[in-house]
């Protein structure tokens, strides 16, 4: 039996991570609306929501930390007709 090196591998692991991010989009802008317990929020007024696989960078704990008026840039996947984010941070202008 021949043995597969590291290198084989990680091309295919790093092609797979290609592929997932191809998948994803962003929106940038400011929050007009947020509902920690519906887990959703709203900018430019498209409705995202989050789950507990959503990340959070910059100092975000979760939607309880986000308030209307923050500059946020959103990276969100497709969900059936859902947007549902993979990563939320603060956007810099």
């Amino acid at each position: 039996m021949k043995r597969i090196g590291p290198a084989p591998i990680m091309v295919v692991a790093a092609t797979l991570v290609l592929s997932a991010a191809a998948g994803a989009e962003d929106i940038e802008g400011t929050v007009d609306a947020v509902d920690p317990d519906a887990g959703t929020l709203v900018i430019q007024g498209t409705t995202i929501h989050t789950d507990e696989r959503t990340r959070y960078e910059d100092g975000l704990k979760g939607l309880e930390s986000v308030e209307v008026g923050t500059r946020l840039e959103v990276d969100f996947v497709r969900d059936g007709d859902r947007l549902l984010a993979t990563e939320i941070e603060l956007d810099e202008v």
